[in-house]
Order: structure tokens, then sequence, then C-alpha cells
């Protein structure tokens, strides 16, 4: 059981700074079981066996993504952040909004204007 759940954008959101696509992102918005889940789909691509590690207040929200969430991965010595939305509990929207240079103190690389 995972304590975090994979997150794949469509399309994939590449790096701007090099281009190069960022395969996947993790986050802790939904069971946290280490389900899979494709940007475009109401429901996880893959569900792993198990409750996860998050508690929710009904089985409904647990099987849900929220409608606001952010996801998040490093690559490459840098650390990408991504807002997400969902419209009609439908991942439709994800957006890179910081990349930022890993160990650097916060240092920006590159920001949402």
């Amino acid at each position: 059981m995972g304590m975090f759940d994979i997150y794949r954008t469509v399309p994939p959101i590449r790096c701007p700074l090099t281009g190069e696509v960022i395969a996947k992102f993790q986050g802790k918005c939904s069971r946290c079981a280490g389900d899979v889940w494709v940007q475009g789909q109401k429901e996880p691509a893959q569900r792993s066996p198990g409750a996860g590690t998050m508690v929710f207040t009904s089985e409904e929200e647990a099987m849900n993504l929220p409608e606001m969430f952010s996801i998040h991965t490093s690559h490459d010595g840098k650390w990408y952040e991504v807002e997400c939305r969902c419209e009609d509990g439908v991942w439709t929207k994800a957006e890179l909004i910081t990349v930022d240079e890993l160990g650097a103190q916060g240092k920006r690389l590159y920001e949402r204007r």
C-alpha cells in the first residue's frame, strides 16, 4: 500500500526549460493507496487493493478526486508542481505552476504568470 497516488497528465506536461516530458506525478488528494489516475477519466485507470492512508467522510468522497488539487514530482534535479481541476468529477485540467531547483533554497526557475 502506497502513501500517495500516481497521476498522469494528458497531454503530457513538458518542462518549460528543457522541453522534456514529465511522465508521472504524485499526490495525496485521493486514497493514497497507489492508485493510478489519468487525466480525462472519472475513475482511476488502476486501483490498488486496500483502503489507503487517507480518511474520508464517505465512500463516494474516497473514490473521487476533489474539484481542485495539486500534484508534484521531482525529475532531473528539479521540483515540478501542477495545479489540477475536475469538472463533473472528471479530471479535466492540469497546469504547471512552478519548477524549482532542488536543494537551491527556493530558487524558482519557472513560475506561472
